[in-house]
């Protein structure tokens, strides 16, 4: 069995213009701004999107036991 782990540098390779992990939210929540890109900004007060989505992980995770 083949594993890819695809990460950092990847997709810039294939998309110059992608906006990195701490332009992410910022540029999703401005392209939607009714989305929830603008709720985990606020909430976790970042602006990198694989901190936030961490964070949501580990609350949704806590919330379980």
């Amino acid at each position: 069995m083949n594993m890819f782990i695809i990460g950092a540098g990847f997709t810039k390779a294939v998309f110059p213009n992608a906006p990195i992990n701490r332009d992410l939210l910022a540029a999703l929540a401005v392209a939607s701004p009714n989305s929830a890109t603008v709720a985990l900004r606020q909430r976790y007060d970042t602006q990198d999107i694989e901190i936030a989505l961490t964070r949501l992980d580990v609350e949704i995770a806590s919330l379980r036991c």
